[in-house]
């Protein structure tokens, strides 16, 4: 059978069974009371996901696959958007944020429980989390908050779409940066179908989405506009104001683009606080007591904590500096290595990205989404499996003694990571030394 014909039908297999499951996963009403039920349907989701993988890169599906694979995707995500998240509750403070910034109020003014905006309370106001801190959402979010509250007051539809929309943006920028790359476009479908991109964008409506498209925008730019060009910078900056983990790749972007790279950003950056610039220190406050104060689903973190009570240090600030410091390695080591081709820098963006993940004190599932465009193009089994193990992190509120589920995810992840990296390893210098003895 012709390869590209073989192709197409296990695609609409596939994707079929796939909208199927997201189906019925929208039909969980409260999927905190029902969480067996959400893994399970996300772990089968997440296995025809993994052979949908093996099948593309087996077959190297043909135009008429891309479209189905697109529209799919597209389908997935359209079943959710009239359904109110219930996994998880960010969502929540998002449309609370922009009803209070539609009445006037500065949503970094006060907490959701001061007295204050009582008068504003809804509904959903009981389903708001850390009700005692402002907003932990940055500036580059609330005006797409306050944008959306007033198309349709007090709904899930209009930010949905929004968040949909950005998704299905960062599907095309990797279409894009994939033909750009010489690299089969049918990988995409990493990204495409992710079950924990579906669940955590369309489902569940975290405002990552926004960061995770203005990182791929950022990095398409710079490999298709090349390094004179400052709009790549321009959305990285973007990107960094929404979720941390961009802020790393900035050393990367400077080296790459110059100086001009610097002005680019700063500008935008005080485009976005601009309209905020009352309260910096509210702005800063509450991530800043988040991670210090709350812990979810660590790592390194905790391995740094426990070097840190070892040596007579608080633990905590130990951890932060331990991690703030290796971060910083992997974020500066590019730049000082010299202006770097399109494929390293991929590559040193990944791997600055997936240290800034592992070190945080928070590893919510919706973070891994992060990573997830760089393994279109550099698929690491080590963080393919994880993006699929971090849903299992919806059980630590569950359980007392909470050690078998970072471990369940973290042994697998950690595992392959080494063994994956001594493998490179050792191809690297077996290439290496072919190349010495002038062996084919």
């Amino acid at each position: 059978m012709h390869p590209k014909r073989s192709a197409t039908l296990p695609i609409i297999i596939a994707g079929l069974a796939l909208l199927a499951l997201y189906i019925r996963l929208a039909f969980i009403t409260n999927a905190v009371d029902e969480v067996s039920l959400y893994l399970s349907i996300f772990g089968i989701a997440f296995a025809i996901y993994l052979f949908c993988l093996y099948w593309t890169r087996r077959t190297r599906p043909d135009g008429k696959s891309i479209w189905l694979i697109l529209g799919f995707a597209l389908a997935f995500r359209v079943v959710f958007i009239g359904v109110w998240p219930s996994i998880s509750t960010d969502f929540y403070r998002y449309v609370w944020d922009g009803h209070v910034a539609k009445a006037g109020i500065n949503p970094y003014a006060y907490p959701p429980n001061d007295r204050e905006l009582k008068h504003l309370r809804t509904d959903y106001w009981r389903r708001l989390s850390y009700k005692r801190w402002q907003t932990p959402y940055p500036p580059g979010a609330q005006l797409v908050f306050k944008t959306a509250y007033k198309l349709k007051p007090d709904s899930q539809i209009p930010l949905k779409a929004t968040f949909i929309l950005f998704d299905m943006a960062t599907i095309l920028l990797l279409l894009r940066l994939l033909g750009a790359l010489g690299l089969p476009r049918s990988w995409l479908i990493v990204y495409a179908w992710s079950p924990l991109i579906v669940t955590e964008f369309a489902s569940s409506g975290h405002v990552d989405a926004m960061g995770v498209m203005a990182m791929t925008l950022a990095l398409t730019l710079s490999v298709t506009q090349g390094r004179k060009s400052v709009s790549g910078p321009a959305a990285l900056a973007w990107s960094a104001a929404l979720k941390p983990f961009a802020i790393p790749l900035i050393p990367m972007f400077v080296r790459r683009h110059g100086w001009k790279a610097l002005v680019a950003g700063a500008v935008v950056l005080l485009a976005l606080i601009a309209p905020y610039a009352g309260h910096w220190r509210e702005i800063l406050a509450t991530p800043q007591s988040m991670a210090k104060e709350t812990h979810v689903n660590t790592s390194l973190f905790n391995v740094f904590e426990m070097i840190g009570d070892w040596f007579g240090a608080d633990p905590g600030a130990f951890a932060r500096a331990a991690g703030g410091l290796l971060v910083a390695c992997f974020a500066l080591w590019p730049a000082l290595r010299g202006k770097t081709d399109d494929k390293r820098l991929l590559n040193s963006a990944m791997a600055t990205v997936g240290v800034t993940l592992l070190v945080s004190p928070l590893v919510y599932p919706w973070y891994t989404a992060w990573i997830i465009p760089f393994l279109c193009f550099s698929l690491n089994p080590a963080w393919l499996l994880f993006t699929g193990l971090v849903a299992v992190s919806y059980l630590l509120p569950f359980y007392e003694w909470a050690l078998w589920i970072r471990l369940v995810q973290y042994v697998p992840f950690y595992g392959i990571l080494l063994a994956v990296g001594v493998w490179r390893r050792r191809r690297a210098v077996s290439s290496s030394e072919h190349a010495a003895s002038g062996r084919p």
